[in-house]
């Protein structure tokens, strides 16, 4: 792999834990967050519960998922309003509150909040975050701090690569050698080009600061990188898999991430949903952007059903490995202590509508509702004016306050959700 790929490819890496945390029994709960993203939202009529609470009753989708009723809250209400729409050109903007285009406005930018968790919680690990996509075309949804869009690895074999297999001791040598020249290459950049902004007029200086800033990030990645190039990744029983259809392809990046979080590789993974893919291995004979159009007519309903509950399927086993694995690292299970968020910037794809939003929030020490029907009107399924409504950033910045970020303010959010609390 050359360099520059290896430099895209960081985060998807891990180590062994650090077990020097056990030794502190005052040290504060580490904690870990997981995003899974969809790009066509969920079926309205069978996502959303009737009732409130954990009382309520559950639809179609959430009977799959049904056993583990304590442990996660769906939200009924939430979207991200007019900065959200779009039909499928503001499904990138789910894991932000803010689309590309009004990016500008933001000192950071349209940052995701898994990458912001990553610049708290990456610090601590081999690499800051994992961006998985399950092969295909997926929503693209994973923003940095100067609205980079973070690539994403789409094949379980190459995944495999980067979490087990080590290089010689040769080559990691080199590697070490090779960031240690690129780091100075780079502070040469910085101080070469940095006096020469003096009498920019304010729209160059801009552009200049925000080639700094991407300069200064890749720094902080490359130096992060360099630390973990002479360690040695964990070994492993698995296999090296090979990408072969959906069915086979989501299990195993559910359990790569497993594997990654049990072993303290990573407290940051998101997986993206494909938009395109070989539907037919779910006996689905329509393409799956094909059967979202279903104008509510029964057999596209049928097979927009099919992938769906797939989806919820392998989330469910995912969760339940986590909830049945201890955490390695302190008291309590795996999901315990790590906050899961699923869910899409699309509420109904046959309509190209990104209200009412599909969002669930598993895990993570939070005090679960099972179903938490924000302001809005009662039913999350209707129209309505807006008025009185939380905006889903609200939720964001719970999530990232829960997993470890001292923030106060995320995007278009300057406080957390009422009525959704930790424990």
């Amino acid at each position: 792999m050359d360099r520059r790929n290896f430099l895209k490819l960081a985060g998807c890496s891990f180590v062994l834990p650090n077990l020097d945390v056990l030794a502190n029994a005052q040290i504060k709960k580490i904690k870990r967050l997981m995003c899974v993203t969809t790009p066509l939202g969920m079926i309205p009529e069978e996502w959303f519960p009737k009732g409130t609470g954990s009382s309520y009753t559950p639809s179609k989708l959430l009977k799959i998922i049904d056993q583990f009723r304590s442990d996660f809250t769906v939200f009924s209400n939430l979207d991200h309003g007019k900065y959200g729409k779009g039909g499928h050109s503001g499904v990138h903007s789910f894991l932000s509150g803010v689309r590309i285009p009004d990016s500008k406005g933001f000192p950071e930018r349209n940052i995701s909040i898994d990458m912001k968790a990553a610049m708290y919680l990456g610090k601590h690990t081999r690499f800051p975050y994992l961006n998985y996509r399950v092969g295909g075309t997926g929503s693209g949804g994973s923003f940095t701090k100067t609205g980079v869009q973070v690539p994403t690895i789409n094949d379980v074999g190459e995944a495999y690569k980067n979490l087990f297999l080590n290089e010689s001791v040769a080559k990691r040598n080199i590697k070490a050698q090779e960031m240690s020249l690129d780091l100075k290459i780079l502070s040469s950049v910085y101080a070469q080009a940095k006096p020469r902004t003096a009498n920019l007029g304010k729209e160059d200086r801009e552009k200049f600061e925000e080639y700094f800033n991407g300069v200064n990030e890749l720094g902080k990645e490359i130096q992060s990188s360099k630390k973990w190039v002479t360690v040695d990744k964990p070994k492993t029983s698995m296999p090296r898999p090979a990408s072969e259809d959906i069915t086979q392809d989501l299990p195993l990046f559910y359990e790569l991430i497993f594997q990654a979080f049990n072993t303290d590789s990573t407290r940051v993974a998101t997986l993206e949903l494909p938009y395109s893919f070989d539907t037919s291995v779910l006996e689905v004979d329509r393409s799956y952007h094909g059967a979202s159009h279903h104008g509510k007519a029964h057999g596209a309903l049928e097979m927009m059903y099919k992938i769906e509950s797939f989806w919820m399927k392998t989330l469910a086993d995912f969760v339940g490995k986590l909830k049945s694995t201890k955490d390695p690292l302190q008291d309590g299970s795996l999901l315990d202590n790590t906050v899961i968020v699923f869910g899409s910037g699309l509420g109904n794809s046959s309509s190209h509508d990104n209200s009412d939003l599909p969002v669930m929030v598993m895990g993570g020490g939070f005090k679960h509702k099972t179903h938490l029907i924000c302001p809005g009107g009662a039913s999350s399924n209707k129209k309505h004016s807006g008025k009185g409504r939380l905006p889903l950033s609200n939720l964001w910045l719970s999530v990232l306050q829960q997993v470890g970020c001292p923030i106060g303010s995320y995007n278009r959010a300057s406080t957390t959700l009422n009525g959704f609390e930790p424990v």
